[in-house]
């Protein structure tokens, strides 16, 4: 036993009948996009049938008018569970839908002409007018057709892909987005405090800046630049760091010499008197020390240096008696 579906295709009941269940569930999910809750020839909402012909969905009324067009332009089924869909029905719906369709049978009007749908509940001669109009007159048909559709859409896919959110689909990719933000929010905060930290003022006044943050940190050539010995400067041209630790690393290697032993205290002679000098002119020989315990500083008396010797004394006196 087959069922023919009113697009042509014939499929074994039996199939056609195991799929019910899962048919209406993707009606129910077609109906549900914005583009079709709202009926295509009037503003009535939610859309309850469809014209499986012209893949629209439209609302209880309005399939009437689409009978009334007759079966050669559309072919209508309801999409509350008392008909059986057929896969190529399926497809049709999935293919076109209200949107695709408002755009191919009114996508060739003149330009700044406004196309207004019925309002819900307006008289079948309205909407039924309305309908003729667009579909058995094609008054306002596209002119490049469906080709002409699809292709201005996948002109504007890319703004459209852009311009739309990022939807996560799965529960652990929203935990790792969310982990995410709270990560970057949580060092926003720690970069936000350690700048107050270095830009707080102290509590004893002052400028409230971390000198540490405005001076830059010394290097080691400025370390060994600050220890050099000062006494020991010569105006060499200063040594570069790795020089300078190089020379340090080997000086502390090498052990430190004995201290040398200090020399005698040199003694200077006593002053020269200018008479001690005068006296030893005429005499001839140098004074004679006498001990530091004395009272005077020559060791010569000076009435023995006028007083002759006794011999010469005498040979003077035994002259002087026998010239008078």
């Amino acid at each position: 036993m087959t069922t023919r579906s009113k697009l042509g295709g014939v499929y074994p009941t039996s199939t056609i009948q195991a799929m019910d269940k899962e048919a209406h569930q993707t009606l129910k999910q077609l109906r549900s996009l914005p583009g079709n809750k709202e009926c295509a020839e009037c503003k009535t909402s939610p859309s309850t049938w469809a014209s499986v012909t012209l893949g629209v969905f439209v609302c209880m009324d309005c399939a009437q008018v689409h009978r009334n067009l007759g079966a050669h332009i559309s072919k209508v089924k309801s999409c509350m569970g008392t008909y059986l869909w057929c896969p190529d029905e399926l497809e049709r719906m999935k293919e076109i839908g209200n949107a695709r369709a408002w755009a191919l049978y009114t996508g060739g009007a003149p330009p700044g002409t406004t196309i207004d749908k019925p309002v819900s509940g307006a008289a079948f001669e309205v909407r039924d007018r309305f309908a003729r109009d667009k579909y058995e007159a094609q008054k306002w048909m596209h002119p490049g057709g469906m080709a002409a559709v699809l292709a201005e859409e996948r002109i504007r896919s890319p703004s459209a892909s852009a311009s739309a959110p990022r939807v996560l689909k799965k529960t652990g990719d929203a935990r790792r987005l969310n982990a995410k933000a709270r990560r970057d929010a949580r060092s926003k905060v720690q970069a936000m405090r350690r700048g107050r930290q270095d830009t707080a003022w102290p509590q004893g006044g002052g400028t409230g800046a971390d000198t540490t943050t405005l001076l830059p940190a010394p290097s080691q050539a400025d370390d060994d630049w600050a220890t050099a010995e000062w006494d020991s400067w010569s105006p060499q041209p200063r040594p570069s760091a790795g020089k300078t630790r190089a020379a340090a690393a080997a000086a502390a290697s090498v052990p430190a010499p004995a201290p040398a032993l200090a020399a005698p205290p040199t003694v200077e002679p006593p002053p020269t008197d200018a008479f001690d000098a005068f006296f030893r002119e005429c005499v001839g020989s140098p004074p004679q020390q006498q001990p530091t315990g004395g009272g005077g500083g020559s060791s010569t008396d000076l009435i023995d240096l006028f007083a002759p010797a006794p011999a010469v004394t005498t040979g003077l006196l035994s002259r002087q008696v026998s010239a008078h």
